[in-house]
């Protein structure tokens, strides 16, 4: 996970508290957003890291099948159960179960959860015995778990024993200075497994990714560069190897989502570059010099080295984005 916007480094900060304890988290956010990184660094950084995480999501279980999964069955149940079947609840003792997108769950599925939540038990379809399971439940959904209680589409219940502790995610249209430094590692870690000699990301191209909304988030951000990197013939993705649905959006994005007029400028601007191109670029400048001096303690020296950049262009550069005091 990047953690360079404020609201990120909140996101850690919770993160890492609610990690401490045992009882059920939900993990609230748009799509694609990275629910399930968080559910498993709650895992990574809790007392039950040595036990097991089984991550299961709700939205892929055939409605048949959703409690056999969840709590398991017994060898002849069902017709097809043709021998016993531990579920997922009795396979993350000890550790963690992640339900992604719980908010998918049936009815009869939502009443047999809050059942092992409240006693800490599971019945295996078939069975005659309960089984102890100590487990802990952290739940996902994009979903507004609230208005579908409202709707009657989801037990209230159960939506207050999800929701003892909870981490919201912020979509990534919310933190942009995180969008650069997220392109950059999924191009550093596509290009090895993709054959590709792409080293790096036009000024042009990232321009584009920094002005567009990103409905899909961190997972549509990804694709994105999956993409450019499969279409891209030379050592740079340029514009055109973005997808279609980036490029279409540019400019007028551009133009609507520039934090701040263009800085002044003794070169005039060229007669082809779109309008607000000049401030994105500075504002994607300004993101790698924060994050480099974060990364080396603010020590300038190290920074410029970072950046490959001379010294006294960094101090020049630092002393350009502080605001002048009329």
């Amino acid at each position: 996970m990047i953690r360079i916007s404020p609201a990120m480094i909140e996101v850690q900060r919770v993160i890492e508290r609610v990690a401490r304890g045992a009882c059920p988290v939900l993990v609230l956010g748009e799509t694609g957003t990275g629910k399930e990184l968080v559910a498993r660094e709650l895992h990574q950084l809790s007392p039950r890291a040595g036990g097991p995480l089984q991550i299961v999501n709700c939205a892929a279980l055939p409605e048949t099948l959703i409690e056999s999964i969840l709590f398991g069955h017994t060898r002849g149940a069902f017709t097809g159960a043709d021998a016993d079947r531990r579920g997922v609840f009795e396979l993350a003792c000890g550790g963690t179960l992640f339900l992604d997108e719980v908010g998918e769950l049936t009815p009869g599925a939502q009443a047999a959860l809050l059942r092992v939540l409240d006693g800490g038990c599971v019945r295996p379809i078939g069975g005659t015995k309960e089984i102890a399971v100590d487990v802990r439940v952290v739940a996902a959904t994009h979903r507004d778990l609230a208005a579908m209680v409202a709707e009657g589409r989801f037990r209230l219940d159960l939506f207050h024993r999800l929701n003892v502790l909870s981490v919201h995610l912020p979509p990534l249209r919310e933190r942009r200075e995180e969008i650069a430094p997220l392109a950059e590692y999924f191009l550093s870690r596509l290009v090895p497994t993709m054959g590709s000699r792409v080293t790096r990301i036009e000024l042009g191209a990232m321009a584009l990714l920094l002005s567009h909304d990103w409905p899909g988030n961190v997972r549509e951000l990804r694709n994105a560069i999956e993409h450019a990197v499969t279409l891209a013939e030379g050592s740079s993705i340029g514009p055109n190897e973005l997808p279609h649905s980036i490029r279409s959006l540019g400019s007028n994005a551009m133009v609507a989502q520039s934090p701040a007029p263009p800085p002044p400028s003794s070169a005039p601007p060229s007669q082809n570059e779109p309008r607000g191109l000049r401030a994105l670029l500075r504002m994607h400048e300004a993101q790698l010099i924060h994050a480099a001096l974060e990364k080396t303690g603010g020590n300038q020296r190290r920074a410029a080295a970072l950046l490959e950049l001379p010294l006294r262009t960094l101090e020049r550069k630092i002393a350009s984005l502080v605001p002048r005091s009329d």
